[in-house]
């Protein structure tokens, strides 16, 4: 119920605009007055949102275990073996529309950034690229 509670409060916040690192503050203060020591961060706020389980959904098989040299290892789960999306498993914390319009915004934002951040390498590489033609070129005129 407390859980239910907070990512109620998680996503009232997020459909409000409000980053997930101003999120976590938030919530991290309302546990506090709770007396619950948990303590969330942007990345969990984020995951929360993005999560099918609080729509009432279930994906099975996230994870499996394969035996390495060591032992049995624990790896996401990459079509190694079957997986299975079950919709309205459960009863639902959010509604579905808010649900996809949080996770579209968020996705949205994080492709904006990879673009952003792939534009930001390319001209630090094409910059690398003249400075090295430059440094080439002036060894040359030393000579």
């Amino acid at each position: 119920k407390e859980e239910a509670r907070q990512i109620k409060l998680i996503y009232l916040l997020a459909s409000q605009n409000i980053t997930c690192s101003e999120i976590a503050v938030c919530v991290n203060d309302y546990n506090r007055l709770q007396g619950n020591k948990r303590l969330w961060r942007d990345a969990t706020v984020r995951s929360a949102i993005l999560s099918e389980v609080y729509v009432g959904d279930l994906k099975t098989n996230k994870s499996c275990w394969i035996m390495t040299a060591e032992g049995k290892k624990r790896i996401n789960n990459n079509g190694l073996v079957d997986s299975y999306y079950i919709k309205d498993h459960h009863e639902a914390i959010v509604g579905r529309k808010l649900y996809s319009l949080l996770g579209q915004r968020i996705r949205q934002k994080n492709s904006e950034l990879t673009d952003s951040l792939t534009t930001q390498i390319k001209k630090a590489g094409e910059e690398d690229m003249l400075l090295n033609e430059v440094r080439s070129y002036g060894e040359k005129i030393l000579w």
